[in-house]
Parts: structure tokens; C-alpha cells; sequence
């Protein structure tokens, strides 16, 4: 996260300055190309092999447990109330971890709170849903058609191994398909895409540091500590009923048409 200067729209790893403003571009994170399948897991010690005859003797010690392999990017390998996912994002090591029950873009606190084939944004803390290319990040029937970005820790640094999962390109307005009903919001994460967030839901006006301070539907910009304001299509004189909609600078499109912000 970091602090707002004079007329910018901030999310994470984003940067947007009011058209007033001089200041040096984004540095966005790159789209992740698609993370491969692995049979790597967790679980418990190989049991102990047997060598057959008359009278045979085993050879080795029983494990504490079976191991367990399973592939990413497909349901199943693992037990009923398991998932597949990502078990170390220092690693990118590749096993069968706790499912819980939110679905995608819902709001989660951790790995083990979304359900099988979705994981935990270590980043934004909503519910992704895993993929291997673009195809695979289209929602509501072609309304949302999103991207296939590089998974990242906490420090916002790529997952070894490239395992990637959907952003749904949200409408900055509405929020959707954000579950926004769950705490979470659409903000703009650079490169003409918008992606569901968690959010602490201030409304319009309040103090913010990051966009995800604020309800849907809102963005956070200004000067040191921002404000929440609303989102408006396209830039216009008194845009916003009696405020103007002000235009971002770099300019911000969603699917096509330019947004800004109110006041």
C-alpha cells in the first residue's frame, strides 16, 4: 500500500494522478502467463514397501500417512472437505489444503475460507478462481470478460511457478460481479483492468490511503491522505449532478468508455 499524492486514484500497486498533476507513470504487475500443474503435495510419509516371496519379511516402516497428489488447475485428488491449491507461496509447492465454503469473489481471511478450484488473493482477500489462459475468465454469460494473472504473496512478489488466477475486469460503478454485499469493491489495478477487493466500505468523503478503504463504487484520491469519491463516465462539466466528473490523468477506460472521478 502506499500514501496519496495531490489528485490520485490509489489502489494496490496503482497510481493514477488528476489531469492537473505531473508525476511519473504506473509501475503495474505484470499479467502472469499461466501457471503449470504439479504433483507435489502435502501430507503425510510414504508407507513402507513390501518385498513379496514365501514367507516374505517387509522392508521399511509405515509412514504416518498417505501421501496425496493432486493437479491445480482440475477438481478432485483430494479428501471430501480438501483442495487443491497452493500450500507454500514461498515454494509455489503444489497439495491438498482445507476448502471452506465462499465462493468466487466473495471476501476471505485466509486459503482455507474458499471453496475447491478458487483460492485466497493473498493480496486483495477475496475468492479467485484458478486458470490456465484467458478463455477461462469469462463471467455472467460473456458480461465479464476478465484476465489470467500470476498469483503473488503477501509482498505482492510472484509465486514460484506461475499459478495464476482470474481477475473478472468489475464495473467500477456497481461492483459486480464483486460480491459486494460481502465487504468487497472493484478497483482499478492498472492496465485497463479492474479487479474485486476487499473493502472497509467508507463512504463518500471519508479519509482513505488505498481504494480499498472505500464502499463499491467509489475510488480513493486526493492530496496526502485521500478521499473516497465516486466513480463517473465519461469526464464532464457538472458530470456528477451538481459537481463536476474530473477526468484521471493517465486517462482510465473501462471497456472503452473513459471514467473519472467525482468533485
Amino acid at each position: 500500500m502506499r500514501l496519496l499524492t495531490a489528485g490520485t486514484i490509489w489502489g494496490v500497486g496503482t497510481l493514477v494522478l488528476f489531469a492537473a498533476c505531473a508525476f511519473p507513470d504506473f509501475q503495474f504487475d505484470q499479467e502472469g502467463t499461466g501457471g503449470g500443474s504439479s504433483t507435489s503435495s502435502s501430507g503425510g510419509g510414504t508407507g513402507g514397501t513390501h518385498t513379496g516371496g514365501t514367507g516374505g519379511s517387509s522392508t521399511g516402516e509405515a509412514g504416518s500417512g498417505g501421501s496425496q497428489s493432486c493437479e491445480l488447475y482440475e477438481l478432485g485428488g483430494c479428501n471430501s472437505n480438501e483442495k487443491c491449491t497452493i500450500v507454500n507461496v514461498d515454494t509455489g509447492e503444489i497439495g491438498c489444503g482445507l476448502a471452506g465454503t465462499k465462493e468466487i469473489w466473495e471476501r476471505c481471511n485466509g486459503d482455507g475460507d474458499c471453496v475447491a478450484g478458487t483460492w485466497c488473493d493473498q493480496l486483495l482477500h477475496v475468492c479467485k478462481p484458478w486458470c490456465q489462459n484467458i478463455t477461462e475468465c469469462v463471467f455472467d454469460g460473456g458480461t465479464f470478460e476478465g484476465e489470467c494473472i500470476t498469483a503473488r504473496r503477501p509482498d505482492g512478489s510472484d509465486i514460484p511457478g506461475n499459478p495464476s488466477h482470474c481477475v473478472p475486469n468489475c464495473d467500477p460503478i456497481s461492483g459486480a460481479p464483486c460480491v459486494t454485499a460481502d465487504s468487497v469493491t472493484c478497483i482499478f489495478i492498472g492496465g485497463g483492468s479492474f479487479d474485486c477487493a476487499h473493502s472497509e466500505n467508507h463512504t463518500s468523503g471519508y479519509n482513505c490511503t488505498t481504494s480499498e478503504d472505500c464502499a463499491a463504487g467509489l475510488l480513493c484520491t486526493g492530496s496526502g491522505i485521500g478521499t473516497c469519491r465516486y466513480w463517473c463516465t465519461p469526464p464532464a462539466f457538472l458530470g456528477c449532478g451538481l459537481s463536476n466528473c474530473s477526468p484521471l490523468d493517465p486517462k482510465v477506460f473501462y471497456n472503452a468508455a473513459e471514467y473519472g472521478a467525482c468533485g
